[in-house]
């Protein structure tokens, strides 16, 4: 007759009790410990007044090199004038209109508005707005920072612990380093017929490039193929 061990037996029971105990305690409804809400884009208005005189080539570089960092959308520049004056014209407005423009552009703005408005009231010499809409990433709603990152006594508070949810402050990290808030948007298309084109040769023929196919890369490698 075999030999039956009873106290494996029991032992093996148990075991098994136990783990139906633990996973009974799991269900669809138990709420994760790591975070699955996502970076936030906050859109603010960014607007700004000059006067006229004092919009510079520097100046107008700084300025597109903020939107481009951080814009979304059209820039809306305006130039106003007196009907009136015979020395805040209308034409004088419209070539420094063109002249912020074309600067603009040639700075990375995509989308610059321009026009000119004519204004009786003071003051009696032209003034320059700039408006555009600004995207800032931040760390995802109602997540904080992780037990012990900001400070260090809190690193061992178990309730602490318990309530954070794990993943919130790498994403916050992450929010801030990102160089143009805008990426995080997508895009819905492609921006150019021709950029479909491109894609789908380098996907289906080896890449090519302004209709060259791409050359085999050189440097080492790991087989004699």
């Amino acid at each position: 007759m075999r030999r039956i061990d009873v106290k494996k037996k029991l032992r093996a029971a148990g075991m098994i009790a136990f783990a139906s105990i633990m996973v009974s305690a799991c269900s669809f409804d138990t709420p994760s410990h790591v975070t699955t809400n996502k970076i936030q884009l906050l859109e603010t208005s960014e607007y700004d007044t000059y006067a006229t005189s004092n919009v510079s080539a520097f100046l107008l570089a700084d300025i597109a090199a903020k939107q481009v960092a951080d814009g979304n959308g059209p820039m809306d520049v305006t130039v106003t004038f007196d009907p009136s004056s015979k020395v805040n014209t209308k034409a004088k407005a419209e070539r420094e209109i063109a002249r912020m423009v074309s600067a603009l552009e040639s700075q990375g703005v995509r989308d610059v508005r321009g026009t000119v408005l004519p204004v009786n009231a003071p003051p009696n010499y032209s003034v320059t707005t700039i408006r555009y809409a600004r995207l800032t990433a931040s760390g995802p709603k109602d997540c904080g920072k992780m037990p012990g990152y900001e400070d260090r006594a809190t690193a061992g508070d178990t309730d602490a612990h318990k309530a954070y949810s794990y993943g919130c402050t790498v994403e916050d990290i992450f929010a801030q380093q990102v160089a143009r808030p805008a990426d995080l948007l997508g895009q819905d298309d492609f921006k150019t017929p021709g950029s479909g084109r491109y894609a789908g040769n380098v996907l289906e023929n080896g890449g090519y490039y302004d209709g060259q196919r791409s050359q085999p890369l050189g440097g080492e490698t790991s087989s004699d193929d």
